[in-house]
């Protein structure tokens, strides 16, 4: 008989010290939900934002003919290019570009269409800054008048290079770029350095 109501005592004292215990697990309050990270802030090149630029350009090119010597050409330019960046710093589009060329033999006229591709940097101090890499490629047709006869021909063409965009206003920058071109027509290559500025507008869509 003592030794049951010993037990029974050593329980009773058991709860009564393990009470207070239980009633501050149960009364803590829950751990506050983690807060959402903040989405990456936008700026002119990422998913969604499309870039069109107009440009003039001075180029320095090698004509090799067919049937004739290789002759230097300085001319002008101008060029039209659309952008849109399918991921971050990723644009895709398409470029059309027209030159008029004059020459001690005749006068030429080419015309660009094909698609484009841009890719854009944004690591650095100013964000007003957006150094570039671009590439296109696609269908060329040039015609020729010399001494009154006119012909044409067709072929393709392949621009490499760079640039830079610089912003001057939200939607409105100033564009530079560098670039070495290879055109292949039926009897003529043509290759050498174009060097463009102008302005692109940046809309996000």
């Amino acid at each position: 008989m003592k030794t049951l109501l010993r037990c029974l005592l050593v329980v009773a004292l058991a709860t009564v010290l393990a009470a207070p215990v239980f009633a501050q697990q149960k009364a803590a309050p829950k751990a506050a939900p983690k807060a959402k990270a903040a989405p990456a802030a936008k700026n002119a090149i990422s998913q969604g934002g499309l870039w069109v630029d107009g440009t003039f350009s001075y180029s320095s090119l090698t004509y090799d003919y067919e049937d004739f010597d290789e002759v230097d050409v300085n001319t002008f330019a101008l060029a039209a290019a659309g952008d849109y960046f399918i991921i971050d710093h990723l644009g895709v589009g398409g470029l059309l570009g027209y030159a008029s060329i004059d020459t001690d033999d005749g006068d030429e006229s080419e015309l660009k269409i094909g698609p484009h591709v841009l890719y854009a940097f944004d690591n650095f101090a100013d964000s007003k800054f957006y150094p570039f890499v671009d590439a296109a490629f696609g269908l060329e047709q040039a015609k020729f008048d010399i001494g009154g006869d006119e012909e044409s021909e067709n072929g393709w063409f392949f621009v490499i290079g760079g640039g830079c965009n610089y912003t001057i206003k939200p939607n409105l920058g100033i564009i530079g770029k560098l670039n070495y071109s290879m055109d292949s027509l039926d009897d003529l290559d043509i290759s050498g350095f174009n060097l463009a500025v102008g302005l692109v507008g940046m809309f996000d869509l």
